[in-house]
């Protein structure tokens, strides 16, 4: 491995410093659930469990993922990690975008448990 060189530290310094403006603009909150349903999207449920959020990421990743084969992932863990947590109108949400998940059988996995 090479040392950095200052083009590329000066770089990393300024992503660092636009990445810090991000934070203090949006709050961390904000940059979470962004990160959060960001890694969703990409199919890195493994990776967004070790934030804490809301369910409001969770519930737009999997609206933007019922068509891809790990949408049934963040289903299953969505309800895991927020069961008896949601509103009525979270829950409801959750219910319409279940509905448009494709079932795990389909693509030869084991089956999605029944929204609560």
């Amino acid at each position: 491995q090479t040392a950095w060189t200052p083009e590329e530290l000066d770089r990393l310094e300024a992503a660092i410093s636009q990445a810090d403006v991000i934070v203090i603009l949006m709050g961390e909150d904000a940059v979470s659930s962004l990160r959060v349903e960001s890694l969703l999207c990409l199919g890195r449920i493994t990776d967004a469990e070790s934030f804490t959020t809301s369910a409001e990421p969770w519930l737009s990743a999997l609206g933007r993922s019922v068509d891809k084969p790990f949408a049934h992932a963040i289903l299953e863990e969505l309800r895991r990690r927020f069961e008896g947590r949601l509103t009525d109108a979270q829950s409801q949400r959750l219910e319409g975008l279940a509905s448009r998940v494709t079932r795990p059988e389909a693509q030869g996995t084991s089956q999605v448990p029944p929204v609560r």
